[in-house]
Formats: structure tokens, C-alpha cells, sequence
């Protein structure tokens, strides 16, 4: 059953978003990171589109297969390292997310360690046909060790989201100034419940540090998972509750994360075939070779994500989880005052911070504010503001971009003498361009123009 929750969250989400995407991604904004680096540089995005469209239903059919337990464990397997390779491509067009982190995780960790159970597919054809390839066999140790591998998982992501609220937010994010000042600035208000929710916060701002100091404690308590069973019950309803509140007032929605936790409450139909066979009399003893296999991919897992929490990289598949984790105030935007990134001098010190750990994360809504895209109409520039991306490539993925791009030259520039050359965001800026001129068939020209205190500065023009 979890298996499907997550085939159709994902049917109904990203599997029809994903081709549309690479349809308006440009080459020079298609960054594969982390495993999926090998993907080729040269026409990225068609290589990407030819194989999103050769393999999208594969995955689905794979999927739900896995889901019904036919085709043993290589049905999840080969799903597993299928979606691996979608979410890749996503993750490399999309700019950031991490809602899907933890499916990925799951479905290759259950695909290595489990196999379907009695009752499936493979349970029923084997009774009736005993040359069956994928017979169903009593559990094993590896079984519920496959569980705990995704349990260790699921702890490392929350719980590196509580570390970054402390590394990035400190006091400003335990006083709930932070939290209130992400959704005054991101609302995503959905539906009657989350405008009433939102009004109760409003009336209450109290509730803003209960909240946020609940959602730390929340996030570093998710390794108690692991040695406390009865731990299980009381955290999953809590983190449901959680992300039920980031959906109902902010942009992410983590419900594949929610369908996972369903795995560690052992409910018919729901875990149970993961994590053991009833048929089996006993477990066999445990081999010392193992207990010592065992305990190294552990060690290995625990030594990469604590590299990750470290060293603030995000190498996909990991994530360090940095979002909505760094200060964020009516003055602030992490160690930096809003009123000193006005101008592109002062920016300076902020682009170096964010090259080198992407923090302050708010950074990318921030500069992408700073910046405005005229258009050449014959006889003058006139403003195109948000139009110039929506419909020709993904928002997030714009501001991201140009964020890092424009960080990057920031980074190189002479303090002595100021005069800035933005090499990597006229890159940018012109893949957009030439992106919306041939979506629209026109030949129009374009300027991206700086608008802080020291502007109006033009940054990079387009001109087909």
C-alpha cells in the first residue's frame, strides 16, 4: 500500500511536470550535481527529454508492479534506480527541492533488502506453479534491517533540518521571528483551514516561537526512532502534523515523506510484508559476517551524512537541508542587513557567503527581487517584471540560477576598484531570452537591470 501512495503522488505530480519542464529548461540551466553528474554537457536537455519520454512509463509500470509484489525484488530495484535517474533530472531543472529525497532512499533501500511477501502477486502465482522464477521465501534477518536503513534515513533528513535552523536561524529562528517572517513573505495560504490557521497565528504571534521551537525539537528528536519502538507512534503523528501545517501555510508539500513514515508503525497492509513473514517459525541466527556487513553500511551512511550536515553540500542524492533555515527578519537576511545589500559593492560579502555554502538561502528570493527585465518595444525599454520567466521556464529555477551566476562574478570583483564585469549572469540571462523569443517565435530584445539604491544598473542585454 505505501508503495502505491507514493506511485501516485507521483503520477499525479511530477511525472506529467517533468517533460514540460525540460521542454523550458535551457542547456546553460541544466546543472546536474552530486551521481548524476555524468549526465552529458553537450544538448543536456535532449538527451534529458529523449530519455524522460522513453523510460516515464517503464517507471510507472516497474513501479506498480513492485507495488503488487510481481517480479521480486527487481521490479523495485530497477524502479528504484529508474526514479534515481528521474529525480536527477528534475533536481538538475527544477533548481531546488527536496520533497522527494526520502522516496528515493526508501525505494532502493527496500528494493536491495526486501521481497515481496504471501500475500502478492508472486505469493499467489507461487502456490499454483512451482517453476515460478520469483518464488516467495521465508524472511530473513535483512528484512526488518531494510526498515531500520530507512529509519536511519528518515532521521538523518529531519534531523539535519534541526541542525540547520541552529546553524543558519539560531535565536532569531527558536523566537519565531523567523517562521512569521517566511510566511508573511512566502504565503502559500490553501483552502479555508489554512486561512483560519493562518489567522490564529496572526491573532496569537506567541504561537510563532511555540511552533518553532516544537518543529526543532521535532526534528532533532528523529533518532530516538530508532532505539525507542515506542517513540514511533508519537513521531510520526507529530511530523504528519507538521507537514500537514507546512502545506496548509508554505510551498513545500511532503506528503511522499508522509507515506514513508507509514512504514514504521507496522500496520496490515501497510509494513508488514516489509519487515517480516509470518510463515517463517524463527529468524536465523545472525552470521558474524553479518553483523559486521551490517554494521558497516551503517557506519558509512552515519560518516556520509554527518560529511553532508558539516560540510553544507547538497551532492544529489543528499541534501543538507538548508531551506527556510537561515534568519530571516524585517532587518535581516542571515549575518546580513537587508539595507546593506542595496547596493552591488555592499553585495560583495553576501555573494561570497552564499558561492560558498548557498546561505543565506533567502538570498535567491531576495536578489531575484533586486533584479527587473525590460523589453525593447521600438521605442523604448518597457518593463516585463515576472512575465518573462513565467511560462518560459520554472520560477525557482530562474531565481537560483541568476542568484548563483550573479554571485559568482559579485565574488571576483576588486574592492579597490569596483567595476563589475557579469559574465556568468549574461550567460544566464540570455538562455532565458533566447529561450522565451523562440517559445514566443519573436526576436525581441531584452536588458536585465539592477534596481537597488545604486541603480538603475544595466547587468547583461540580450540583442538576437
Amino acid at each position: 500500500m505505501v508503495l502505491l501512495i507514493m506511485l501516485f503522488t507521483w503520477y499525479v505530480t511530477i511525472h506529467p511536470q517533468l517533460p514540460y519542464m525540460l521542454g523550458h529548461t535551457p542547456d546553460e540551466l541544466f546543472m546536474p550535481s552530486g551521481l548524476m553528474s555524468w549526465w552529458p554537457d553537450q544538448h543536456a536537455v535532449q538527451w534529458a527529454s529523449i530519455f524522460v519520454s522513453q523510460t516515464r512509463e517503464l517507471l510507472v509500470v516497474l513501479w506498480f508492479f513492485a507495488a503488487i509484489g510481481f517480479g521480486g525484488r527487481w521490479s523495485l530495484l530497477l524502479a528504484g534506480l529508474l526514479f534515481f535517474v528521474h529525480y536527477g533530472l528534475f533536481k538538475a531543472a527544477s533548481g531546488t527541492t527536496h520533497t522527494w529525497h526520502l522516496t528515493l532512499f526508501t525505494l532502493l533501500i527496500l528494493g536491495i533488502f526486501s521481497r515481496p511477501g504471501n500475500f502478492t502477486v508472486d505469493g499467489l502465482l507461487s502456490r499454483y506453479f512451482h517453476n515460478y522464477p520469483f518464488p516467495v521465501k521465508p524472511g530473513g534477518i535483512w528484512e526488518g534491517f531494510g526498515i531500520k536503513l530507512v529509519m536511519c534515513c528518515t532521521a538523518y533528513v529531519l534531523f539535519a533540518g534541526g541542525i540547520a535552523k541552529l546553524r543558519y536561524g539560531g535565536m532569531d529562528w527558536l523566537s519565531g521571528e523567523t517562521l512569521s517572517h517566511f510566511l508573511k513573505e512566502m504565503p502559500m495560504i490553501k483552502g479555508k483551514i489554512g486561512q483560519s490557521l493562518y489567522g490564529v497565528l496572526e491573532s496569537h504571534p506567541f504561537m510563532f516561537r511555540m511552533l518553532s521551537v516544537w518543529t526543532v525539537a521535532l526534528e532533532l528528536s528523529a533518532p530516538f526512532i530508532l532505539f525507542f519502538p515506542r517513540f514511533r507512534w508519537p513521531f510520526v503523528l507529530n511530523a504528519w502534523a507538521f507537514h500537514i501545517g507546512i502545506y496548509l501555510l508554505m510551498l513545500p508539500r511532503y506528503f511522499p515523506q508522509m507515506t514513508v513514515y507509514l512504514l514504521f508503525l507496522n500496520l496490515p497492509g501497510f509494513a508488514g510484508e516489509f519487515q517480516k513473514n509470518k510463515e517463517a517459525p524463527h529468524l536465523q541466527k545472525i552470521s558474524r559476517i553479518s553483523t559486521w556487513l551490517a554494521a558497516g553500511l551503517i557506519s558509512f551512511l552515519l560518516l556520509v551524512f554527518t560529511w553532508t550536515m558539516v560540510a553544507a553540500r547538497e551532492p544529489y542524492p543528499l541534501t543538507h537541508v538548508p531551506m527556510y533555515s537561515n534568519r530571516m527578519t524585517d532587518e535581516y537576511i542571515g549575518d546580513f542587513q537587508k539595507s546593506s545589500l542595496r547596493t552591488l559593492k555592499s553585495y560583495q560579502s553576501a555573494a561570497i557567503q552564499y558561492i560558498q555554502s548557498e546561505q543565506p538561502w533567502f538570498l535567491y528570493v531576495y536578489t531575484g527581487n533586486m533584479f527587473n527585465v525590460e523589453v525593447w518595444n521600438g521605442y523604448e525599454w518597457e518593463q516585463l517584471g515576472k512575465s518573462f520567466y513565467e511560462g518560459n521556464i520554472n520560477r525557482h529555477l530562474w531565481y537560483h540560477r541568476l542568484t548563483w551566476a550573479f554571485c559568482s562574478d559579485m565574488q571576483y570583483q576588486y574592492a579597490h576598484e569596483f567595476k563589475p564585469t557579469f559574465l556568468n549572469t549574461t550567460k544566464i540571462f540570455q538562455a532565458v531570452a533566447r529561450q522565451r523569443n523562440g517559445l514566443l517565435n519573436q526576436r525581441l530584445q531584452y536588458r536585465l537591470m539592477w534596481t537597488g539604491d545604486d541603480g538603475p544598473v544595466e547587468i547583461a542585454k540580450f540583442m538576437p
